[in-house]
């Protein structure tokens, strides 16, 4: 009986899974079959929405393919298929036409002219739509090229709607730039006409004003103004032109836009590299012009330099073994044609003049530049003639001093104000360059900002421990410690305070990681040294460009006719 029971059950199963439905019928033709034969009286009534995109799949995601609806709002009936909602499946759909792009009716705004950037708008009108969906579009003109219309994707209404194509860019000539639109398998083309640039349009670079005098190797800054006719609102970005024959020049100005007749001034700003012809090209609005900058030669007159230091190779004392004098008299360095030309040095060297002495040294001498080095300290009959050299003479001091932290604070005090007071540091091997833009720090012989210096002996240096003067630009700082600086240059006076006295020591052979920071080739021109602690020193970087600095200084600023009383 059991046997009877399995084999009714499995024939029941297989009933299940191999039949058909019919409804009206026994006989159904199909997986379903809806009939009474020919006889039948009543209708399939679809599922029915104003929008197909209503409809769900009751297991997630889209719908099945097959699935079939009637579309209320268009009176017809659809499929869906792997391409999306078909169009109504009728021959003939009455009054409702099939889907269509129209390219002629819609809006066009912008004015386009050749070798200007413009932008404007195209509308994209459209009929019949059924809800097909579209990607970003972005069509390039052809014809005239240089211009693109773009949408965001997006999905196109039931009925009737419109796209709005945004039109950028420069055209590339006068003439037709065409655009071929295509969606959901129509396409239509719109023109949009790039006019010329006006023949009244004019860029005229050598009636304008030009201010400002040059010189190779040192900051200038100057304006020239670009006088333009006929213009009819072309635009144009900020301007940044690079001055080539003689580079290190930058004109510029603000984006802005040409209305009739008028004038572009540009500022001109930058370090010539070289004496010579500075040669800017203007473009704005498809016209181009060119101007020129006369770079003039530097003509320094021969700089008188007095050495202070009681040991010669920390200050430019004695022979050219140490970098001290070895780099001031370098050809390379500061000859004709050296990295900086000048017109030479006198060096004058003493080991201990104080008060009158000094004085008269400086007098007699007619001093530009004091360079004192270890272990020089002056005393106070000293004091006040340096703060008159500096102030009055303005002539430049370099001064680096590691023995009498207060003689040296009355010294920076006297000469820019305040109460700066010094110490020493225990452990010091080397201090930090900041990251200012000034020319010691980014000057001829490189740009060394935020560098290592090496120090002169471990933890000898005088630091400011309080009260960093006002009016001084801080150049150097103990390593990793802001607070606390080593070097400072007056903003106004020709004054630098050094507090490792011994920063000028080095020679072409010295290869010590503690001792003589500054690095050099046998010509002396400054390299880097290795350092202790797997550092690198750019002391002799440092030196080098203060030497430029000082030079620029006293030759602009010093009286040569000032005697200290």
């Amino acid at each position: 009986m059991k046997g009877k029971n399995y084999l009714l059950l499995m024939v029941f199963f297989a009933n299940i899974v191999f039949s058909q439905v019919g409804i009206g019928t026994a006989n159904p033709r199909g997986a379903l079959d809806i009939n009474k034969e020919t006889t039948n009286t009543m209708g399939l009534v679809l599922p029915t929405n104003e929008n197909p995109n209503n409809l769900i799949n009751p297991m997630g995601g889209n719908v099945a393919i097959g699935t079939i609806m009637y579309d209320s709002a268009l009176s017809c009936v659809r499929v869906f298929k792997s391409t999306g909602w078909s169009n109504c499946l009728c021959d003939q759909c009455g009054p409702t036409p099939g889907f269509a792009l129209d390219c002629s009716s819609g809006a066009l705004s912008g004015t386009f002219t050749a070798g200007a950037a413009g932008s404007g708008s195209k509308v994209i009108n459209y009929t019949n739509a059924t809800g097909q969906s579209y990607g970003a579009i972005s069509i390039a003109s052809t014809g005239v090229t240089g211009l693109t219309a773009t949408a965001p994707a997006g999905t196109l209404a039931n009925g009737n709607g419109s796209i709005t194509l945004t039109i950028s860019g420069t055209p590339s000539a006068a003439g037709t730039a065409s655009f071929a639109v295509t969606i959901a398998g129509q396409t239509c083309t719109f023109n949009v006409q790039v006019n010329g640039n006006s023949p009244s349009f004019t860029l005229d670079c050598s009636s304008g004003a030009q201010v400002g005098t040059f010189t190779a190797q040192a900051q200038g800054v100057g304006t020239k103004i670009i006088n333009y006719t006929g213009a009819s609102g072309q635009s144009y970005g900020s301007i940044s032109i690079a001055s080539t024959g003689v580079t290190g020049l930058t004109a510029t100005a603000p984006a802005g836009t040409l209305t009739g007749s008028g004038g572009i001034t540009l500022t001109i700003t930058g370090t010539p590299s070289a004496a010579g012809v500075a040669s800017f090209t203007v473009s704005l609005g498809g016209q181009t012009c060119m101007f020129t900058v006369n770079v003039g030669g530097q003509v320094f007159r021969r700089m008188n330099v007095l050495g202070l230091a009681t040991e010669p190779w920390y200050a430019p004392l004695g022979n050219n073994t140490y970098a001290s004098r070895a780099m001031l008299t370098s050809a390379q360095n500061f000859g004709q044609n050296g990295t900086y030309p000048t017109s030479g040095f006198n060096i004058i060297s003493n080991t201990s003049a104080q008060g009158q002495t000094l004085k008269n040294l400086i007098n007699d001498n007619n001093i530009d530049i004091i360079i004192v080095g270890y272990n020089y300290n002056a005393n106070a009959t000293s004091i006040p003639i340096l703060e008159d050299f500096v102030k009055n003479k303005k002539g430049v001091l370099i001064y680096s001093e590691e023995y009498q932290a207060s003689l040296s604070a009355q010294l920076i005090n006297r000469i820019c104000g305040g109460t700066t007071t010094l110490g020493k540091i225990a452990g010091s091997q080397y201090d930090q360059l900041t990251d200012v833009n000034d020319p010691i720090l980014n000057g001829p012989f490189g740009d060394i900002r935020g560098k290592i210096i090496g120090s002169d002996w471990t933890g000898t240096a005088y630091y400011v421990r309080s009260g960093t003067p006002s009016g001084v630009t801080v150049l150097a700082n103990r390593f990793n410690d802001t607070s606390t600086p080593l070097m400072f240059k007056h903003n106004s006076l020709g004054f630098i305070y050094m507090g490792d006295s011994g920063w000028l020591g080095g020679s072409a052979t010295d290869t010590r990681n503690t001792i003589f920071p500054i690095g050099m080739n046998a010509s002396g021109v400054p390299q880097t040294k290795p350092w202790v602690g797997n550092t690198t020193s750019y002391s002799g970087f440092l030196y080098a460009n203060t030497i430029v600095w000082a030079v620029q200084y006293a030759q602009t600023n010093t009286d040569t006719n000032y005697m200290i009383p």
